[in-house]
């Protein structure tokens, strides 16, 4: 796996330009190696299951999914895609006010994706009073508004549940019970409960499910239906998926996707 650097627009200082997109496009596996920053970061990212450590909190990201990655906060980047898109957004600390103060996951909206891929083309040398600026102006105004994403997949730091979750993540269709790891692992199954809750906050069937709905999003985004997704994790009906999603997520599958379009 391949180590690379960071982008160098993190670091920009000129308080003229308050908002500095790049894209990057990485063939093969590789970790950014970890870094911190002057400017905040919005990073949008085309591949699904990359893994972004903020701070020592591991994350999930699904495809055209987007972490806010708060200004000074160590981080790095892990991706198992063969070809990878990233689009970021740098933001000076005086613009981030009204952004989290810790990392967020997004969905972004196929109108903020457009603008963060067009803002991309700008390079960092435009003027501050120039359509460039204007743009991007709007682009800052549209972060602003954006909802961080109820539903994040974090993963533990403790090596084996940390394997054992990205496991599950890249065949989330087969279900494997705490019962079933700890046979492999050699570890009993309450042992894995309480470390994992420890961990992580929460029950291990909890996390499996915000897995899946992920996942699921995935899928829907590629054209499959609702039944065929279903049928894929073993739930009962298509009806027993979509009210699961809608517990989790808050919205139906339909109104989900018609807010979250793909961008082209």
């Amino acid at each position: 796996m391949q180590l690379l650097s960071s982008s160098p627009e993190g670091e920009i200082l000129d308080s003229s330009r308050p908002l500095v997109a790049s894209r990057a496009q990485v063939e093969g596996q590789h970790i950014i190696a970890e870094h911190r920053h002057d400017r905040g970061q919005f990073l949008y990212t085309s591949a699904e299951n990359v893994e972004v450590a903020v701070e020592g909190v591991h994350w999930s990201l699904p495809m055209h999914s987007a972490i806010w990655i708060p200004s000074n906060a160590f981080h790095f980047v892990r991706s198992r895609a063969e070809r990878i898109a990233y689009h970021s957004v740098y933001v000076c600390p005086d613009h981030a006010a009204g952004l989290p103060d810790s990392a967020a996951l997004y969905t972004p909206t196929k109108l903020l994706a457009g603008l963060v891929e067009t803002a991309a083309d700008f390079g960092s040398e435009f003027k501050p009073d120039s359509a460039e600026s204007r743009l991007l102006r709007v682009l800052g105004d549209q972060l602003q508004s954006l909802q961080v994403d109820t539903l994040t997949i974090k993963l533990p730091q403790h090596s084996l549940l940390k394997d054992l979750c990205l496991q599950f993540i890249n065949n989330p269709q087969i279900p494997v019970t705490l019962k079933e790891w700890g046979h492999r692992y050699g570890v009993s199954e309450r042992h894995l409960a309480r470390l994992f809750h420890l961990q992580m906050g929460q029950r291990y069937n909890q996390w499996c499910q915000q897995v899946r709905v992920q996942y699921a999003i995935v899928q829907f985004q590629q054209g499959k239906s609702v039944t065929t997704i279903a049928t894929e994790l073993e739930y009962s009906s298509a009806s027993a998926f979509c009210t699961m999603f809608q517990r989790i997520k808050g919205v139906s599958i339909r109104q989900y996707m018609r807010n979250h379009e793909r961008p082209r």
